[in-house]
């Protein structure tokens, strides 16, 4: 079954917003303010690739993403949703 992102909530920061996920990913927390230090990690270069994303938080059930302050969350929330529900469908966790 695939995963699916279930609502976004906003945080104090405009450049950051929690996404909720309809199942726990099964991985331990993890975080990267940049691309490289994500280097390695499926999920987290599958996230860096979409347009936008500059930092992550992941963790079981929920993930924190920073975008560019340039860049439009529809876009970023679009991005991160499709790798999100490709998880299901033999995605890298």
């Amino acid at each position: 079954m695939a995963i699916t992102v279930v609502s976004w909530e906003t945080t104090p920061n405009p450049n950051a917003q929690k996404a909720m996920l309809s199942a726990g990913l099964g991985v331990p927390g993890r975080s990267y303010r940049t691309p490289a230090e994500g280097a390695g990690d499926g999920l987290a270069e599958a996230l860096f690739a979409v347009a936008g994303v500059r930092g992550l938080l992941i963790m079981d059930t929920w993930m924190t993403v920073n975008k560019a302050p340039e860049a439009s969350w529809p876009a970023v929330q679009r991005g991160v949703a499709a790798v999100i529900r490709s998880l299901g469908n033999g995605g890298d966790r």
